[in-house]
This record gives C-alpha cells, sequence and structure tokens, in this order.
C-alpha cells in the first residue's frame, strides 16, 4: 500500500464532507464505486486511515462510519464486504480493531469504534459462524476496570453493539454484566452513569423475557440515575435517560411494573416542573406511565386505585401550565402544521390523549366514574375563576363522548362547552370548540339533530373570533358538525356558510384558509344538489388560488384547496361541473407539471420540507384525478395521455430508489435498503390512481395495459415493501376487465394475458412471506379466473392449482398454530403481566390468516363458476377430506365460514344436478347456521338460502318453508353487541333472500304476507348489487299487486314512498329501474292524497328524485 494511495483516499474523505454540493456529491460517487468495484481496498485502506491517530477527527469518524456500512452484519454474504476480505486482512482488521480502540482517548470517536467492532464481531458470526464473546467480554471489562472515562465509555458502547450480534450468547456473563451496571449506573461521572443506563435499556430490550428478568432489580439505579439529573439541572442528560425508559416501555413495559409505584413517585417531580427549557422532558414521563398501562393492562384494571392517582397527576399537569399566551399559538405563522406542536409538546394535549387511552383500554366502565368524579370536584365550570381548570376540563370532556350511548347523557357535557364559546380566554374558547367537534364526529348523527337549532348559528358565529388560530378551530369543529348533518340541516345555512367561508379563505392566514376551504367542501357535500345556485360564484372565488401563492408554506392549503374543489363538483353533479372541467383540469396540469420534471421525479430539492411539501401536494393532486374520473367517466379519457405518463414514471422508479448509505453515505446505520419513504409513497399513490383509473374505465384504459402490466409485474416482487407488493396485485383485476371489455373479440389475446397475470401471481405467492399480501395476490388470481367467465385453462392445470391452494391452506393453519401456541405461552408464564401489544398482534396476524383462506376458498368459488366440468377431483376433495373436518361443531369458526362460503359457491355455480347427491347435506348445513349467534356465520348461511332458491330449484322446494321462517326471524334480530356493518350485511342477505324465495316461489302458501313482511324490512342497507337486484322486484310487485302492499287503507302508502325515494339513486337502482318507478309514481298520482304523502317525505333529496323522475317520465 503506497501512501499516495491513502492520501488520495483522505482527500475524498475530507471532499466528501464539503459544504459544497457538487463536490460533496462527487466524493461520495467515488467512494461508493470504490466499495462496489474493490472492496478489499476499500475496507483496508479505509482501516489504515482510521489507525492513524494524526488523522482529522471528521476524517476518522466518517472512516469508522463507513467500514460499519461496509461489514454491516445484516446485510447479505454478496454485499457485506468482509466476506470479500482476504483471510490475511480479515484476521489483521479482526486483532488491530481490539488495539486500536484499547488505545483510542477521542471520546468523539469511541462510540464509532465501538460500532465497528460489534458489525465485524457480526460478521463473523453471520459468515465465519465464529463467536467472539469472551475476548470481547474480557476486553470491556478491563476497560471497565480501569476506572477511566474513554476506556469505559468504549466499554458500555462495545456492549450496546455485541447484544443484539450475540444476544442468545450473552445471558451467559449476566453475572459480570449486573456488576457491571451496578457500577457504572452509581458512577458519580455523568457521562457513566448515563451510559450504564443505557447500556441495561438497550439489553433489556433485545433479551427474551425470561432473560430479561435476572436485571429487573435494577431499575432501581435506572431511576437514581434519571433523578440524579433532574436534582443537577442536567436537561440532556434528563432527557435522554426518560427516552431510554420510553423505549423499554415500547418493548417490554413488564420490566417496569414491578417499580412502577417508585417510578411514579419520583418522576411525578419531573411532571411538575414547567420551566424546563426542552418541553418535551416534562410530557416523556407522561407517555412512558401511559404506555405501562396501556400495555399491560389486565395488570391495571385491578390496581385502579394507582392508575387514578395517575390520572390526578396528568390533570394536575394540565392545570399547572404557564398563564401567559405565546403570540405564535394565538396568530401561528404561515405553513404551521398544527399536529406537530400539539402532539409532541403540549401537556394539555398529551395528557388528555393519555387519559383517553386508559378509559379505552382499561373500559368505560371502570374508568369513566373516575375521569367524571375528578372534574366534577371542580364544581361547575361556569363558577370557575381559573381558566386553566376550564380548559383542562373541557379537554377531559372532549374525550368521553366516544363512550357515550345516550345523547341525554351527552347533554350536560355538551352544554360546558357551549357555555364557553364566548368565554373571555382564547385557550378556553379553543377548547370549547375541541368539545364540540370531537362530540360531533363521536355521536353523529344524533349529537347533530339534537343540537342543530341552538348550536349551529354559534359555530357559524365563532368563525369571526378574532385569533387565527381559534378561527381556524371553529372551522374545523364546525367541519366535523356538519359531516354529520343531514341536507335538510344544512339549507338553511349554505348561504351564510358559503359567504363567511370564502371570506376566511380570502383574507385568513394559511391555517385558516386550510381549515376553512375543507369547512365548505363539506357543506357541499352534505348539502348536494341543493348546493347548486352557489357553485359558480365558489368556483369563480376559489380557481384563482390554484394559481397564485406559490411559496412552500401555501402548499398544504393549495392541496386541500384541490380536494376540496373537486369535492364540490362531485357535489353538484357531472352536469353543472361540465363547463368548468376543461379549465379546471388544465390547471390541475400545469400544477403536476410544476411537481414532476421531464422524468417524473418529484424535482429535487435542497431541504427535506421542500420535498415533503411537493409531496404533500402530489398526493392531493392524484387524489383529485380519481374523483375527478369518477365524477367524469368516459369525458375523462381524452386527458388520460397528459396524466398516466406521469404515473408510469412515478411507479417505475427502480433505478432511482436509494439505500439509506446511498442516501446518505454519513449516516451511522443500522438498516439495509432502507428506501426513502416518501418515494415508497408517491410509488404506492401512483399504483393506486392506476387501479383507480382501470376500475372507473375500464375499456377506456385499455390502451394502456400493455405498458402498465410492464411496469408493474416486476413490483409484485418489490422487496422494500409489502404495501407496493399489494397495491400491484389489486390492479391487476381492473386491467384484466380493461382487456376484456377493450379487447371482446380477441379470446387469444384475453387468455394470454389471464395466463401471464396468473403466473406471476402464483410466481409471487411462492415467495411472499406477508400473509396480509398473499391474501391479496390470492384476491386477485380469484378475480381473473372469474373475469374470463368461461374455460381458458385444462383440467391439469386446474388441479394443480387446486393442490397449490389447499398447500397454501395447510401453511396458513401451520401459521396460525404457532402463534396460538405462542399466545398461550405467554398466558401461562405472564398471567395478567401479559403484554396486550403483543397479545394483539397475534390475533392481527390470526385475523390475517383467516381472511387469507377465505380469499383461497374464493379462488375454489372461481373455478366452479368458469371451469365447472374439471372441478371433479376438487369437489371429491373437499367432500370427503376437508368440508367434514371443517364443518366439526368443535372446529373453529373460520372453518366452518370457508366451508359455508365452499357451498354457496357449490349451489350457485355448479347447480342442483352436478351436486345433487350432496344437496340436501348442504342445506341442512346452511338451515344450522342460518340461527348462528356468530354474524358472520349467519349472514353467510341465509345468502346460501338465497341462492338455493334461485339455482337450485327443484331440489329447494321441500326447504322453502323452513328458509322462510329463520330468514324472518333473522330480520328482526336486535344488533345488540354485534359489529354494525357485520349485522347489517346479515340483515341485508336476510330481506334478499326472502326477495329471491318470493321471486321464485311466487304461487306457494302465504305469498301475499310474505311480500307484505319483505317490503316492511326493505330496503337492502348495504350490498349496492343486491339492492339493485331488490329494488326491481320491489318495482314488479308495486306493479302486480300494489293494493296488497299499500294495504286497504293505503297505510303503507307513506312508508313506500318515503323508501322509494330514498332508494331513487344509480347506487342502487339500474337506470331501467328508475324510469320504471318514475312511471308507477307519476300514476300513484291518481291517489287523491298522494300530494299530501309527498310533501310529508323529511328527506329534501329524496323529495327532490321523486320530483325529478315523475318529470323525466312524462316525458315522451
Amino acid at each position: 500500500m503506497e501512501n499516495s494511495d491513502i492520501e488520495v483516499l483522505t482527500q475524498i474523505l475530507t471532499e466528501a464532507q464539503s459544504s459544497d454540493n457538487a463536490v460533496r456529491k462527487e466524493a461520495e460517487k467515488k467512494l461508493l464505486e470504490s466499495k462496489k468495484t474493490q472492496p478489499e481496498n476499500y475496507c483496508v485502506y479505509l482501516f489504515n486511515v482510521l489507525m492513524n491517530k494524526e488523522m482529522a477527527q471528521n476524517v476518522r469518524v466518517l472512516t469508522a462510519i463507513l467500514l460499519r456500512s461496509a461489514f454491516l452484519a445484516t446485510q447479505k454474504h454478496d454485499t457485506n464486504c468482509w466476506g470479500k476480505l482476504s483471510k490475511e486482512n480479515r484476521e489483521f482488521i479482526e486483532k488491530q480493531i481490539f488495539e486500536v480502540i484499547a488505545a483510542e482517548e477521542d471520546k468523539i470517536i469511541i462510540p464509532h469504534l465501538a460500532n465497528l467492532l460489534s458489525e465485524i464481531i457480526g460478521s463473523l458470526y453471520e459468515i465465519e459462524d465464529q463467536i467472539r464473546l469472551t475476548e470481547t467480554h474480557e476486553l470491556c471489562k478491563r476497560f471497565i476496570e480501569s476506572g477511566a472515562q474513554t476506556q469505559v465509555l468504549a466499554a458500555l458502547n462495545i456492549y450496546i453493539g455485541i447484544f443484539e450480534k450475540l444476544f442468545n450468547e450473552i445471558i451467559s456473563v449476566k453475572d459480570d454484566l449486573i456488576t457491571i451496571f451496578n457500577v457504572t449506573m452509581a458512577s458519580e461521572d455523568t457521562e457513566i452513569s448515563f451510559m450504564g443506563l443505557k447500556t441495561l435499556c438497550k439489553l433489556v430490550i433485545i433479551l427474551e423475557r425470561q432473560h430479561s428478568e435476572h436485571f429487573i432489580h435494577l431499575v432501581e439505579n435506572m431511576i437514581k440515575v434519571t433523578m440524579n439529573a433532574f436534582d443537577r439541572d442536567d436537561e440532556d442528560t434528563l432527557e435522554k435517560c426518560l427516552v431510554e425508559f420510553k423505549a423499554v416501555t415500547s418493548v417490554e413495559p413488564r420490566f417496569l411494573v414491578s417499580s412502577f409505584n417508585e417510578m411514579c413517585t419520583s418522576f411525578k417531580k419531573i411532571m411538575q416542573k414547567k420551566d424546563f427549557e426542552k418541553k418535551t422532558i416534562r410530557i416523556l414521563p407522561v407517555e412512558l406511565i401511559s404506555t405501562i398501562i396501556v400495555r399491560l393492562k389486565t395488570v391495571f384494571q385491578n390496581k385502579l386505585k394507582i392508575v387514578e392517582k395517575v390520572v390526578e397527576v396528568f390533570y394536575h399537569v394540565m392545570i399547572d401550565i404557564d398563564e401567559e399566551l405565546d403570540d405564535e399559538w394565538i396568530n401561528p405563522d404561515d405553513g404551521t402544521r398544527i399536529e406537530e406542536e400539539e402532539f409532541s409538546t403540549d401537556p394539555v394535549h398529551v395528557c388528555s390523549k393519555s387519559i383517553d387511552n386508559f378509559i379505552r383500554e382499561l373500559g368505560a366502565t371502570k374508568m369513566l366514574p373516575i375521569v367524571k368524579s375528578l372534574i366534577e370536584v371542580r364544581g361547575n365550570l361556569s363558577e370557575v375563576q381559573d381558566w386553566r381548570i376550564i380548559n383542562a376540563n373541557l379537554m377531559i370532556i372532549a374525550c368521553l363522548g366516544e363512550y357515550i350511548d345516550n345523547i341525554y347523557d351527552a347533554e350536560p357535557l355538551a352544554q360546558q362547552a357551549i357555555k364557553n364559546y364566548y368565554h373571555e380566554h382564547p385557550k378556553v374558547r379553543y377548547a370549547a370548540f375541541h368539545v364540540i367537534g370531537q362530540m360531533s364526529t363521536d355521536l353523529q348523527p344524533a349529537f347533530q339533530t339534537h343540537f342543530e337549532k341552538h348550536l349551529l348559528n354559534t359555530m357559524v358565529q365563532s368563525l369571526d373570533d378574532k385569533f387565527p388560530r381559534l378561527q381556524a378551530h371553529a372551522a374545523a369543529s364546525l367541519t366535523n358538525f356538519l359531516e354529520g348533518c343531514t341536507d335538510d340541516i344544512v339549507a338553511s345555512h349554505i348561504e351564510t356558510l358559503a359567504t363567511k367561508l370564502i371570506q376566511i379563505i380570502h383574507e385568513g392566514n394559511t391555517m385558516c384558509k386550510e381549515n376553512a376551504v375543507t369547512c365548505l367542501a363539506t357543506v357541499a357535500e352534505a348539502a348536494e344538489s341543493l348546493y347548486e345556485p352557489y357553485f359558480e360564484e365558489t368556483i369563480k372565488s376559489l380557481s384563482p388560488f390554484l394559481v397564485e401563492n406559490s411559496g412552500l408554506q401555501y402548499y398544504q392549503f393549495k392541496g386541500q384547496l384541490i380536494e376540496s374543489i373537486v369535492i364540490i363538483c362531485v357535489a353538484v353533479g357531472i352536469d353543472i361541473f361540465r363547463p368548468h372541467s376543461e379549465d379546471l383540469i388544465s390547471i390541475l396540469l400545469k400544477i403536476q407539471n410544476s411537481i414532476f420534471d421531464e422524468t417524473g421525479v418529484t424535482q429535487t430539492n435542497t431541504t427535506i420540507d421542500k420535498s415533503f411539501e411537493h409531496h404533500v401536494l402530489q398526493s392531493y393532486l392524484l387524489t383529485a384525478w380519481e374523483k375527478l374520473c369518477y365524477l367524469m367517466n368516459e369525458e375523462f379519457i381524452p386527458y388520460l395521455d397528459q396524466i398516466v405518463p406521469t404515473l408510469l414514471k412515478i411507479a417505475s422508479l427502480n433505478s432511482e430508489f436509494k439505500t439509506a448509505e446511498e442516501e446518505n453515505l454519513f449516516t451511522d446505520q443500522t438498516e439495509d435498503n432502507n428506501i426513502v419513504s416518501s418515494e415508497i409513497d408517491e410509488k404506492n399513490s401512483a399504483l393506486q390512481m392506476i387501479e383507480a383509473f382501470v376500475r372507473e374505465l375500464k375499456s377506456g384504459f385499455a390502451a394502456y395495459v400493455e405498458p402498465v402490466s410492464q411496469i408493474l409485474i416486476p413490483m409484485l416482487t418489490f422487496k422494500q415493501s409489502e404495501t407496493i407488493r399489494s397495491s400491484s396485485a389489486s390492479c391487476i383485476h381492473g386491467l384484466m376487465v380493461s382487456v376484456i371489455e377493450g379487447c371482446p373479440d380477441d379470446r387469444d389475446l384475453q387468455v394470454r394475458v389471464a395466463e401471464k397475470y396468473l403466473d406471476e401471481l402464483w410466481s409471487a405467492s411462492k415467495i411472499e412471506n406477508e400473509t396480509e399480501v398473499l391474501g391479496v395476490q390470492c384476491q386477485a388470481i380469484r378475480d381473473v379466473i372469474k373475469e374470463m367467465k368461461s374455460p381458458f385453462m385444462s383440467e391439469e392445470v386446474v388441479n394443480a392449482m387446486c393442490k397449490k391452494c389447499i398447500e397454501m391452506l395447510k401453511n396458513s393453519d401451520k401459521r396460525k398454530l404457532i402463534n396460538e401456541d405462542y399466545s398461550k405461552d405467554n398466558i401461562q408464564s405472564q398471567g395478567e403481566n401479559i403484554d396486550h401489544e403483543d397479545f394483539e398482534l397475534m390475533k392481527m396476524e390470526n385475523y390475517n390468516e383467516d381472511e387469507f383462506q377465505i380469499a383461497i376458498s374464493e379462488i375454489f368459488g372461481s373455478l366452479f363458476k368458469t371451469h365447472k366440468e374439471y372441478c371433479g377431483a376438487l369437489c371429491k376433495t373437499l367432500f370427503d377430506d376437508i368440508l367434514p373436518e371443517y364443518l366439526n361443531e368443535s372446529g373453529p369458526d373460520i372453518k366452518k365460514r370457508f366451508s359455508l362460503y365452499i357451498m354457496v359457491d357449490m349451489i350457485e355455480h355448479l347447480g342442483y344436478d352436478y351436486i345433487k347427491d350432496q344437496f340436501d347435506s348442504l342445506i341442512e348445513f346452511l338451515i344450522q347456521y342460518s340461527s348462528s349467534e356468530v354474524t358472520v356465520l349467519r349472514q353467510s348461511a341465509l345468502f346460501g338460502l338465497g341462492m338455493a332458491a334461485v339455482w337450485c330449484k327443484e331440489g329447494f322446494t321441500s326447504f322453502v318453508e323452513k328458509a322462510v321462517e329463520l330468514c324472518k326471524i333473522a330480520c328482526d334480530i336486535p344488533q345488540g353487541d354485534q359489529d354494525k356493518e357485520e349485522y347489517l350485511h346479515c340483515r341485508d342477505n336476510a330481506v334478499s333472500s326472502l326477495g329471491k324465495i318470493i321471486q321464485n316461489y311466487a304461487e306457494g302458501d302465504n305469498m301475499d304476507e310474505l311480500m307484505v313482511f319483505w317490503i316492511e324490512r326493505m330496503p337492502i342497507k348495504l350490498d349496492l348489487e343486491e339492492s339493485k337486484e331488490m329494488n326491481q322486484l320491489l318495482l314488479e310487485l308495486l306493479k302486480n299487486k300494489l293494493d296488497l302492499i299499500l294495504g286497504a287503507d293505503l297505510s303503507r302508502l307513506q312508508p313506500v314512498v318515503d323508501m322509494i325515494g330514498e332508494q331513487l339513486h344509480s347506487l342502487y337502482m339500474r337506470k331501467e329501474t328508475i324510469k320504471g318507478f318514475g312511471v308507477l309514481l307519476n300514476d300513484l298520482q291518481s291517489i287523491p292524497t298522494i300530494n299530501e304523502v309527498f310533501e310529508e317525505i323529511s328527506n329534501d333529496i329524496a323529495k327532490s328524485r321523486i320530483r325529478k323522475a315523475i318529470q323525466e317520465a312524462k316525458q315522451p
């Protein structure tokens, strides 16, 4: 090695830290090129620079970081440079690194050397299967025993590094480690005592729980180190100690639970001190104590006295705040983002959020009395003089609405807020707005209906608050209220709201503008067609802002403005929007072009903020394209040529992605291949947009299927992001539809594309480790097969596919069993100390497995539908092996649900003749589960009865009476504690199946009575496709049996007309059905009282739909 080589390298290392961006980039490029092309020389030369103490400190630090990056043990063997060194050079570096550390005196360099040593040890273990614990541990002990600060710190840094690499072996020296922790945390040297605490925390985080218990008695020492820093007013050390405590609570909260009382008592002093220069210090104890209580909720549900004391402490923290208001809070600068400051440093927000979490996790029944008694002790807020008490109480009240079922129980709490809408102190008004906004969300729509008359005017007046922060929050609160309003509530306030909000948009700062424009969009969204008279003026007032105010501080506003304008356009409908469509899209395209350069990459920026703001604006823009596509449908197609190329460029960003090392050579990074998150987000947004376009435009997107597929298919195995893999798989369904509808006569093309997609999806599934992604891939496989409608695969391919599916089922069961065993072991070993976050994670993983298994069942259903003649082997396996096992009474619900899905698909797609021998058994199972207490099982079984009435009419006749009885019972089951969405879907299936029975057995006994029963339970609530079918049936019944349905005394006329009005929309009816109802309603005008009936319709939108349908029916 020549000295000249070292000199050249030293010069490059110096240039790599230059303030000149061009010089720095060129040096980075040289270093990366050297690492890739000459890894051995690169490492050896760097190590020689590192050993030279005469080198500048910054050069040696950078050298240590670069070497650590080169030797990262987590890298693959082919990218870890350690494996590319000769044996001679590996031994040289391994020997010298110990000597270099032992001789080093620079405290800045020591941690980097320790990190480097840990990576070398990790590489020795990962690549050469060598364990260097003994000699490393002995070196560290000698350093500790020396008492010299530099050597003690070096030893502790080395331990931190090797814990992660040798965590299974480290417990063998636990007794020595306990001694080391005792010695270092008792040191009077602040740096050493903190590093002792930090090292212990790092060890606890990586150890298995049974091993970390050996160190629990050391928590007392950790608390002493922290409080010593507090007593010395050493904010830097105090903050670092609390951060380490918080890290432990996030991973292993049980480690601290035995010392919880002592910790709370000590940290209470920190929470009571309000004059820290570092505002986060007061917040950190709140967060870590809250985390322990929430994560170990089983423990604290039985220790409510302790929780009550914690809540009291938090409450006093909320009260004990500065009385003087910061002008930056009252009048924030343009571009201020509220969430960042409020939720990180504001004790009132942090403490109220913690109390909210206690109620949610420990149970409202147990916690609400504690919280209510706390705020009630202070008496009526109108009599309280200290604004801080009122502020604290209101912020706690804002948390309670979610846990109140009866609006009348919420009224006294809401009144406390309403009375303070005009309080003299800005913070109190802010809190009052917050309460109403939160309750508007938690209790909608009952809250809006109950308070509309005496609250909405007050909320509108609050928009005139003289302080920008409060004016903005008043608009946000009003937005929440309007989101739960019906059009009739909004109708009388539209003009006032539109005028006031547009004024704020023109005159307010960015925070006011942002909230006001979102509020205005909410007004239009609630009003729908009633907003039409105000549309022209709104567009005229808002559009100029799209091209003005180009500064970064306006990007958030501009993004929300784009979103809001598009929402308003959607609200009024395509006919009103059409004259403005070209102008708006032209402006949005200019904005798009200003964000992207010619390669489609977000423009390079010199600051993180600028990159972030461009990303925010882009996200809003992409969402706008999706909404406009939905609104305009085919009219949007001409603009695709200007939009899709940009999406494709973003989605194809492969070479542009940077690993953490390439993004910043100087980051002391431990993770490999971490992709810059904004690029991942951009890529995912583009994929989601493509999915939206193909879903809405179908054949209109056919011209882009090939270029999109070329980019999309590699993304199915995109290693750096499971989100990208899921989004890519989700796009395939729409692309398949585009090909089929765009090329309806080219069956060969359709088959080639389908086979290509299926091959790529199966290949991706073989190497996929995330169950959630596997589920999405299976759904894509199902959809491709289903969309092909008729056979396109051979029997051999179908059988092979079925075997893959059954193998995936078995593997999924194995993964579930591992998760269940893990949870059981934890429950048995930890008892009430179980970490509920871990437990919930296992539940979520098994939920994903359940959904994955359902996706597999749907692949079988798609094969029944399209390849009926090739499903013999599959049916035999199902009937002989899988279904008997899955339907065992003691089996899990997911197996029964899987089986019910299979049965229903057999009934619908294979038909009676195919399954005649098993048909009665299948129906008996459907009947059995049609009264199940498990909602999703009852839902599937009820749907199956309806399918049997349609597709197996001959065999189902003898079961009709029993099926009707079960469906009628299911229609009237109260929701109780069932999940609302599952309950409504279940009820929809019961109503729909009755409709199918009426449709197919019209001449049966008691059908007239059943028709009346059915109509009284209409309409379908959630299933939009079934809604269209049932509304068509309703129309036919009204035509043929009008007198029966309306009743002899017309007692059912009003509810039937009300229902028709609500359903007269393309979401719920086909065009011909809407037209048929128009004719029917026109004919009903012969009834003398019909006009009174029309006037009694409470929903103005329903009323206008009826008038429109009648008017169109009168036209020739």
